[in-house]
């Protein structure tokens, strides 16, 4: 289970931390920064995908430890509301838009701590000290996301360079881009060059409409013999 290993220093401290209030801030909930403290945000227009996989998935974790919290005054029969255990907090900021932050309430009805606080505190010192990512395969997911967002992103524009090509055209040329190994730039995160997408997107295109050309160039003429493969 979450939080059994840290000693009562730790949880000591880390209580007072995410219990601190800000001096400079204003909340809607009188729960915040009194029973409940902030453990995790996410400025979801100016984080980046890790601190947005790491907050999702860390607050999908911590609602499912409330549910099995047995610090309720029902002992976790299900008396109270795993709800009220995590929130998670919105706030509007001019600079980064919405401003997201997990609170978790500290201790329980018994003055111990929750086991939600526990897990949480495991969670921020794994994250802070041993790696920076809470889900492998979820923040992986995202990225290729991502990164193929912005690859087509890059593609539209690169196709809209050539408004003669019609729709079949420029289909068949996605799709080859696409598929062909090496075609576009290597995945290094969401970030993409638009200028290679756009080299790699003329190089397929003229390929494209080299094979159309011989196509047509080689095809039989009623009542004419077809030229042979490779004329």
């Amino acid at each position: 289970m979450y939080g059994n290993d840290l000693d009562d220093e730790t949880l000591e401290r880390a209580a007072e931390e995410c219990l601190t209030r800000p001096s400079d801030a204003s909340f809607w909930d009188e729960r915040l920064y009194t029973t409940h403290g902030a453990v995790l945000s996410w400025a979801e227009r100016g984080d980046d995908i890790l601190a947005e996989s790491n907050y999702l998935c860390v607050l999908e974790e911590l609602r499912g430890v409330a549910v099995h919290d047995d610090s309720w005054v029902g002992g976790g029969d299900g008396q109270d509301d795993p709800d009220d255990y995590v929130i998670d907090g919105t706030c509007s900021h001019w600079l980064v838009g919405s401003l997201r932050v997990i609170y978790v309430r500290v201790r329980g009805d018994d003055g111990e701590f929750t086991q939600v606080f526990r897990a949480a505190t495991e969670i921020a010192l794994s994250l802070k000290h041993d790696y920076p990512v809470f889900d492998e395969s979820d923040f992986s997911e995202r990225e290729w996301e991502a990164y193929e967002k912005a690859v087509g992103e890059a593609v539209d524009s690169a196709a809209s360079d050539h408004v003669d090509d019609s729709d079949e055209d420029v289909a068949a040329i996605k799709s080859r881009l696409w598929t062909t190994d090496g075609a576009l730039p290597d995945y290094d995160g969401p970030d993409v060059d638009w200028d290679a997408v756009a080299e790699a997107y003329d190089e397929i295109r003229d390929e494209h409409f080299a094979e159309r050309a011989h196509e047509a160039w080689t095809a039989q003429i009623d009542g004419q013999t077809a030229l042979p493969v490779g004329a």
